[in-house]
């Protein structure tokens, strides 16, 4: 039923059976069905379509009827129409990685056999499981191009698809990429591709593809052997009457009050930001509380389905009610401490699980003609839920590893939980390789240092013998458990269990000893990589080593192992951070990218593409990068739109080196038409001319501009705030109006930005805002005052103000602060 991607789309259903439960009884099945967004007059035929046709199947069952093809024939034939807005979705994704994939060149040619790309293996490799031919044999070096020609046909079957025309390609499509989806050859093949984030997505849309014909597998398996459906009801429950804030929100400093917390700076950077002040976030505060007030809030599919069943079906039988919740995304942080909490008469839910967002807007709808017993376990759950949100608030801001909200990937009916198509954990993967990639040199060198000095260790014979208990070894450390042992089974450490700590920690240089023999440098890393980070701080491990006579030895192997765990460390960090938006500039430095900054931020511009994003204006480490690589430029969201893609086939026509040292010399637009890319990249109106300016010299402040309004930043720079107004605002309310002002000035395809920058030298702000915007109002002629025309010099308008208006602005700032006190 969430026939479309995106959040309107998402939907839960619960089943009811009711009836006698014998197999031979006369069981009746409900589906009761809510969607975030209300079913409209398709949807509704579609579902009496399905009742009708799964009867059909289920009558057939005893009887051999000779139209069963025909009826499921029918089944599949309205499953595609009725998912056609997702299988169009998703066939664009695939026409464009396909593209991707061709132009790397890899159906021209076989990739060779056992090649660095198709690392890890992926198992045992049968016949049945690898390759719809059966008949090529085992896979092996010798059937290897045989299967990669035959991986290759599939590909190009799927090309012509796409090519195709009239109305049975989806459904040709969908057939595809159902039988290939699971082919190892074929995964074999696409993971050849150099570009990671290609082979990643290819795969991925494949097998979303694939899906539908599994959905259509389990309605006949379901539909010949459930008795209930024979009599299926699909019921599809209306949205309950969302509510709006008719109240006036509380401010910030009330709000951490009613949390038991002062306003403070250090309560802002403990509970809020570490990098806010108080004023900062106050107005952020403000701001979100604007985005709320007077706007209906949506209940949840969840809710929506949860209160209609204990509100409908509590004057029969809510323990006719299976106690389970099918959702098509995992749900918010806020649905899931309702749904435990929430127990009518001791029936709890439970879903798939929850991907621990929360959203602002989220709400229970006004609701009359409650029972009593629901009225008390809607107010026992409203309280749990307010203790969990306080305790929630109250803890420390910590990073944390992001679930994507989606619960596909484990329906399949072939999958298996180890199987998923988890998008973060895949990309993080994708991440972790560049990152490999990146630091080969340090790793080697680390490896090569290490492989040293356990040669050493093992000519003092110490890795062949048990030290024996010597608690002094260990008088510095911390032996909690946790850290002392990676087999909790063994107990805490003391002398009777010494002996069985002390050949886990042998099993661990052994295994060292055994990576460092791998002649594969690359499968090598690989292997260090994986090992070294989880020993690094084993205690045992420590007391192992330290038994060795020789000093300089064991202090130069444990520097090793400590040396490569940390750069692992910082490379898990980095790994998990950049996907979180929050990499920071001291875990940058930690593995060498602290100069040039040109290597630094074209490695992170690459780490972005790579893994099928751009750079976001409002988070920290991308914020620059949005500036200085032109995604600032062109009219409305011409360069957000146009530059990713054009940057993604730069990367992969360039090497690294290349790239950023025609970054560092301002001709990345030479090397972009030098690659052919010429013509697109002049599809964002004024990136040549902002690539051109050298970055230590001024640009127009117009940039600066849109670079703010598409910030989080509540305090414009300088040069904006002189040239563009804001130093007229005396609120921070003020500030954000504004803001919004030029935010959408901006974000017009037919506002040409240099035509503002123009309108701003001239002192005409509020003028050419108003040809935009006839109905601005008259408070921003004020607002939107500078100190433009210039009488005399004009060669820094529009780029940075003067010193004699930073001289002014200055004098103004005391002046304005004595007469606030």
């Amino acid at each position: 039923m969430s026939r479309d991607k995106g959040g309107k789309h998402v939907c839960c259903v619960a089943l009811r059976q009711s009836g006698d439960r014998r197999l031979d009884g006369d069981v009746k099945i409900s589906l009761l069905i809510t969607r975030n967004v209300a079913f409209k007059n398709h949807d509704k035929k579609f579902c009496s379509t399905l009742q009708e046709l799964l009867a059909a199947i289920r009558a057939s069952a005893g009887d051999e009827i000779k139209d069963l093809p025909a009826v499921k024939q029918k089944l599949w034939e309205e499953l595609v129409h009725y998912n056609q807005p997702r299988i169009d979705r998703y066939a664009d994704s695939l026409r464009d990685n396909l593209q991707a994939f061709k132009s790397a060149g890899l159906l021209d040619r076989i990739p060779p056999y056992g090649s660095d790309h198709q690392y890890p293996p992926y198992g045992n490799f049968e016949p049945t499981t690898f390759c719809g031919d059966p008949d090529i044999g085992p896979y092996s070096a010798v059937t290897h191009d045989a299967y990669m020609t035959f991986a290759q046909g599939r590909i190009l079957e799927l090309d012509n698809i796409l090519c195709t025309k009239g109305r049975a390609w989806r459904r040709r499509l969908v057939e595809q990429t159902y039988a290939i989806r699971r082919m190892r050859s074929l995964q074999t093949l696409i993971n050849s591709c150099p570009k990671p984030s290609v082979r990643h997505k290819l795969l991925r849309d494949i097998r979303f593809l694939g899906r539908l014909e599994s959905c259509l597998r389990t309605f006949m398996e379901a539909a010949l052997h459930i008795p209930g459906l024979a009599q299926l009801s699909i019921i599809l429950i209306e949205n309950l009457q969302p509510c709006s804030l008719s109240y006036e929100l509380p401010p910030l400093v009330d709000t951490m009050q009613h949390l038991g917390q002062p306003l403070n700076t250090t309560t802002v950077r403990k509970f809020i930001s570490k990098k806010w002040n108080v004023t900062k976030a106050e107005l952020q505060f403000e701001q979100l509380q604007r985005k709320l007030s007077g706007k209906p809030l949506p209940t949840h599919a969840e809710l929506q389905l949860i209160l209609h069943i204990t509100k409908t079906a509590y004057s029969e039988n809510i323990r006719e009610m299976y106690p389970y919740i099918g959702c098509s995304k995992l749900s918010c942080l806020l649905c899931a401490a309702f749904i435990k909490h929430f127990a009518p008469n001791g029936i709890a839910f439970r879903t798939r699980g929850s991907h621990g967002k929360i959203y602002p807007r989220w709400s229970i709808p006004d609701m009359d003609g409650l029972h009593d017993d629901m009225v008390t376990a809607l107010d026992s759950a409203l309280e749990r839920m307010q203790n969990l949100l306080r305790s929630e608030f109250m803890k420390p801001i910590i990073s944390t590893t992001h679930l994507p909200e989606s619960s596909s990937g484990v329906t399949d009916d072939t999958d298996s939980m180890d199987d998923t198509d988890d998008d973060i954990s895949v990309g993080k993967k994708e991440l972790w390789e560049e990152l490999l990639r990146y630091n080969q040199p340090r790793l080697d060198h680390c490896a090569d240092c290490l492989r040293n000095n356990l040669k050493a260790f093992k000519a003092t014979g110490s890795l062949d013998s048990i030290p024996h208990y010597t608690p002094q070894l260990s008088q510095n450390d911390d032996f909690e458990h946790r850290t002392f042992c990676d087999d909790p089974s063994i107990g805490p450490y003391s002398e009777a269990t010494h002996d069985n700590y002390m050949k886990l920690a042998q099993k661990h240089i052994l295994e060292l000893d055994a990576i460092l023999s791998v002649g594969d440098r690359a499968t090598q890393r690989h292997l260090l990589a994986d090992h070294a980070y989880p020993i690094r701080n084993i205690n045992s491990l420590k007391i192992f080593i330290n038994s060795c006579p020789e000093v300089s030895i064991r202090h130069r192997l444990l520097s090793d192992i400590l040396a490569l765990g940390r750069l692992m460390d910082c490379l898990v960090r980095a790994c998990w951070m950049y996907r979180l938006g929050d990499l920071d500039y001291d875990t940058m430095q930690d593995f060498g990218f602290a100069v040039p900054v040109e290597t630094r931020n074209s490695f992170l511009l690459y780490g972005l593409l790579l893994n099928g994003y751009h750079p976001n204006p409002s988070l920290p480490l991308c914020s620059d990068l949005y500036f200085e690589f032109g995604f600032v430029t062109g009219r409305g969201l011409e360069g957000e739109e146009v530059l990713p893609g054009v940057y993604r086939s730069l990367i992969s026509r360039c090497s690294f080196t290349e790239f950023w040292t025609a970054f560092q010399s301002n001709n990345l637009v030479e090397l972009m038409d030098e690659k052919g890319l010429g013509p697109e990249r002049k599809k964002v109106l004024h990136f040549e001319d902002f690539m051109k300016i050298k970055r230590n010299h001024l640009r127009p402040s117009v940039w600066r501009l849109r670079h703010f309004v598409h910030s989080k930043d509540v305090e414009p720079p300088l040069s904006v705030l002189m040239d563009y107004g804001f130093f007229n605002c005396m609120t921070g309310g003020e500030i954000f109006s504004l803001k919004a002002v030029y935010k959408e000035l901006l974000d017009s395809p037919r506002v040409d930005p240099m035509e503002l920058h123009a309108a701003c030298i001239k002192g005409e702000l509020y003028n050419f805002a108003r040809r935009h915007n006839p109905n601005l109002e008259q408070e921003f002629k004020t607002l939107m005052t500078n100190f433009y025309p210039l009488r005399n010099n004009t060669r820094w308008a529009g780029s940075s103000p003067s010193v004699l208006l930073c001289l002014v602005f200055f004098f103004l700032s005391i002046l304005l602060a004595y007469l606030w006190g």
